[in-house]
């Protein structure tokens, strides 16, 4: 209920009308990639509203807030080719030849702990092998919805150890021996630096309170200049709480990536190397 972030997003309504207006890129990971697109391709997206319990964040229980959106746009920047390199490119599909296109493919996967237990395991993918796996728990009451909780507040949860499985292997090798009283986090805080590459801006202070998060890269290599063969396999996580699981329970949310390749042939029908 408070900080600067929160104090941000509260002064965008402390006017009059109590409208405002965003802007942002739709943070998709196929249009993250840098080629762009054949002409003539249909592109759907879908965008779903969240329910006001869930964007909204107040300790006033007594009043009824909601948001509703007025109006939404998508504005996409078109690239106009000279008719001889369009041709080109239209000749060599016409012999049989296929557009492919390489990206990051993100997967989310969310899964309830019921409250009292205080160990968890489950199947995350039994597939693909991802990249990097990012993990994080809130409050199960807040993630499907609550105006007095917040569902971004993934904070720690007495949380002793969590690992990922993956054929015969195991990420932290050395399972972690979190203690959050003597504030024993060092490995998992590094870790989630490691495995984001670069400084992800998340505080010692927010890391024990607010922005607790996981992260495991099964990358061999350990770069994003590399693409590495395609694993297959299954992919397990097993969680283990020094006290058992609060009332409401948790949510486990679960963000993987993955090396993913979508192909397109002179018809514009595309394959990818993992379903959407």
């Amino acid at each position: 209920m408070s900080g600067p972030g929160f104090d941000a997003r509260r002064s965008l309504f402390e006017n009059d009308d109590a409208t405002f207006e965003t802007i942002c890129p739709p943070d998709l990971d196929f249009l993250h990639q840098k080629k762009l697109l054949l002409n003539q391709t249909i592109v759907d997206i879908t965008i779903t509203a969240h329910n006001s319990a869930f964007v909204l964040l107040t300790a006033d229980k007594s009043t009824e807030y909601h948001y509703h959106l007025v109006d939404c746009k998508l504005y996409v920047n078109q690239i106009t080719l000279l008719p001889t390199i369009d041709l080109k490119i239209q000749e060599k599909l016409n012999k049989n030849a296929i557009v492919k296109y390489a990206f990051n493919r993100n997967i989310m996967r969310s899964c309830f702990i019921p409250a009292g237990h205080t160990d968890y395991s489950t199947i995350l993918f039994s597939d693909c092998i991802p990249n990097r796996i990012f993990v994080g728990l809130v409050n199960a009451k807040a993630f499907h919805g609550s105006i007095d909780m917040s569902p971004f507040e993934f904070s720690p949860f007495d949380l002793e150890s969590i690992r990922v499985f993956w054929n015969d292997n195991a990420t932290p090798f050395s399972p972690y021996n979190l203690n959050w009283s003597k504030k024993k986090f060092g490995r998992a805080f590094m870790d989630l630096l490691k495995a984001t590459g670069t400084n992800h801006g998340i505080s010692v202070e927010k890391y024990l309170t607010n922005s607790c998060l996981y992260g495991f890269d099964l990358q061999q290599s350990h770069s994003d200049q590399i693409s590495e063969i395609q694993t297959f396999g299954t992919t397990m996580i097993s969680l283990n709480f020094k006290a058992p699981v609060p009332e409401n329970g948790l949510q486990l949310i679960v963000f993987a990536e993955f090396d993913c390749f979508l192909s397109m042939d002179k018809t514009r029908t595309f394959t990818t190397t993992i379903s959407y």
